[in-house]
């Protein structure tokens, strides 16, 4: 499971001051990272170069790049700037699950034919939304919202899902319905290393997502509201590798 940062800080100088913490002579970091839609639009598009190059001026690997942006469109312009992004050379984009198969399987073409082009990302229900929520938007409830957006997704192509460590059981049971299962990417943002209350109603633990088996956790304010982000960080990698140890020991043991 991979770490990923986000950059949400106000500013584009604050997101990288934090990224030259990450990657100083003392500390190199194997994390990725996640831009959104506030930090792309302040800082524009020369932002990815800025970070590939200032996380590897002492040594360290370029950090796989998320570009966040949550693309919701016809078709046409969806698959346009698909196009766009993918001169940036980052790693991973999201689109909306919401705009359709139509406009998802339009995004997963036009890459088809990109050498190098980002892996595709569906995002279903925002962290963000209730099962109250969901009713008033979609007309149906959380879990449901999820299975049909995801199933659609899955149904376009798309690489992976974005959803929360709630539904992380639903994607699976919908993987495993499909024959041949498909691979897919599970990326769950929302991860909440101490209780706090905030606009992501639907958080999940260290242990919620590593037992789902999500492929990438996002954590963004735990690691930049700490006076001490690298301290938070290298805790966080350590978790993860003591609870995967333990989480495969566990399966391991348990089966006869």
């Amino acid at each position: 499971m991979k770490l990923v940062v986000a950059l949400d800080l106000p500013t584009p100088e604050s997101n990288m001051d934090l990224v030259r913490k990450l990657s100083s002579e003392n500390n190199v970091f194997d994390v990725a990272l996640k831009v959104g839609l506030n930090t792309f639009v302040a800082a524009g598009p020369s932002f990815i170069d800025d970070l590939k190059t200032t996380f590897s001026r002492y040594g360290g690997v370029v950090p796989e790049i998320c570009l966040d942006l949550k693309i919701y469109d016809i078709p046409n312009t969806m698959a346009s700037t698909a196009e766009r992004i993918a001169e940036l050379g980052v790693d991973l984009i999201t689109i909306h699950a919401s705009a359709g198969e139509q406009g998802m399987r339009a995004v997963v073409d036009v890459l088809k034919n990109i050498e190098n082009s980002p892996k595709v990302l569906a995002v279903t229900v925002l962290t963000s939304f209730t099962h109250e929520h969901c009713l008033r938007v979609y007309k149906e409830g959380r879990t449901n919202t999820t299975q049909s957006l995801a199933a659609e997704a899955i149904t376009a192509g798309v690489d992976g899902i974005v959803c929360s460590s709630n539904d992380l059981e639903t994607i699976r049971d919908i993987q495993d319905s499909l024959k041949p299962r498909p691979s897919i990417i599970k990326f769950v943002p929302g991860i909440e290393l101490q209780p706090r209350d905030d606009d992501q109603k639907r958080k999940g633990t260290l242990k919620d997502v590593i037992q789902g088996g999500a492929d990438y956790i996002v954590v963004g304010r735990p690691i930049y509201k700490d006076e001490n982000p690298c301290d938070v960080v290298s805790k966080i990698l350590e978790k993860i590798k003591v609870m995967e140890e333990s989480w495969e020991t566990f399966n391991e043991t348990a089966n006869w």
